[in-house]
């Protein structure tokens, strides 16, 4: 995907519980619609997923797998969107 898409760099975004506490649904919908329509805003090329705990310690959580996108940015994001 990366190769076919000529994507330079990557990540996964949620605005799902953020810090790693947990938040009501309703909270967690609003948060990520919010992060979806700046994504789409901006137009960055992105896919929906659903990120998994290993541990179990937290339910799945949707999130976004984005392309061409910089760390450092995606850092700001992620903090923009908690």
């Amino acid at each position: 995907l990366l190769f076919s898409k000529q994507a330079v760099s990557w990540g996964f975004l949620t605005a799902y519980n953020p810090f790693s506490l947990l938040q009501e649904e309703a909270i967690n919908q609003r948060q990520n619609s919010k992060l979806k329509r700046f994504l789409l805003l901006n137009q960055y090329t992105f896919f929906e997923s659903i990120g998994f705990n290993q541990k179990g310690e937290f339910p799945p959580e949707k999130n976004f797998f984005i392309l061409d996108i910089p760390f450092d940015y995606l850092n700001k994001l992620a903090l923009y969107f908690k």
